[in-house]
């Protein structure tokens, strides 16, 4: 059977810290560790984790702040399960999250990557996110692997360049895009994993548009990927994510 290391990084985040973790506490597959990695905050983040009694949760403060992928990273190298689970420190996973990891991993072991849908409640609605098998080329383009869904083996990780530290989004992009150099193995789970509470303090709130734009075209930069035209992206996105582009500034964000 295998060990999951939940890694969760949180700044500042204590109105939100116990319900996460608390997702954690009552999955139904037991053998896992919590590592959370304070990113240096300044309200009652400690003294939050500090009220679980559980020996599987591990606390590290950092002395400064460093931004979410090096957070993730410095949790990550002192992980000691063999899957990397994403655990934001506003998302509730669902109770059986890791057992449908398990019995998947179990058919497949040779995976080094799995994700799966997802809920969103914004203002008091619920919008299910879902995603789609794997695709190198639709992956080249948009970042269809939702990162609060996201599972991957130690391993693959440690191989890779890991987490940019230069980036403040688009860091999951750049990560899976790092894993598919490497020929990683991608796995989908047309499941929900997890809810994402989107609120005035959510990271993907909070970060201007043109900051993620920025981030996003480093990334491509990085990985030399050309911006594709909307004709393009609209002959190989799956309907249901194409129309989920369509709409708000996703063209914008993603194709112009």
């Amino acid at each position: 059977m295998s060990k999951f290391t939940f890694i969760m990084p949180t700044k500042n985040r204590a109105g939100f810290l116990k319900q996460s973790i608390d997702s954690i506490i009552n999955q139904t597959y037991t053998d896992w560790e919590l590592i959370v990695v304070d990113d240096h905050s300044t309200d009652e983040t400690e003294a939050i984790v500090e009220t679980f009694k559980d020996q599987r949760i591990i606390y590290k403060k950092l002395v400064s702040n460093t931004g979410p992928g090096a957070a993730r990273d410095f949790g990550i190298r002192q992980a000691s399960g063999d899957y990397i689970v994403i655990a934001d420190s506003d998302n509730i996973n669902r109770i059986n999250r890791l057992e449908v990891l398990s019995q998947y991993i179990s058919q497949k072991p040779f995976l080094d990557v799995i994700y799966g849908d997802m809920e969103i409640i914004r203002d008091g609605k619920s919008e299910i996110l879902t995603s789609c098998e794997h695709n190198p080329k639709l992956q080249r383009i948009y970042n269809y692997i939702f990162n609060p869904t996201a599972c991957y083996k130690k391993e693959i990780y440690l191989k890779s360049s890991g987490y940019d530290f230069d980036l403040f989004t688009s860091e999951d992009y750049d990560l899976w895009l790092n894993f598919l150099k490497l020929d990683a193995k991608f796995g989908y789970i047309p499941e929900i994993m997890t809810t994402a509470i989107v609120h005035n303090e959510s990271l993907t709130s909070s970060v201007e548009f043109d900051l993620r734009k920025k981030n996003l075209n480093l990334v491509r930069n990085k990985h030399h990927l050309p911006i594709p035209s909307t004709a393009e992206a609209k002959q190989i996105l799956p309907l249901h994510l194409w129309e989920r582009v369509d709409q708000k500034r996703g063209l914008e964000f993603w194709f112009n």
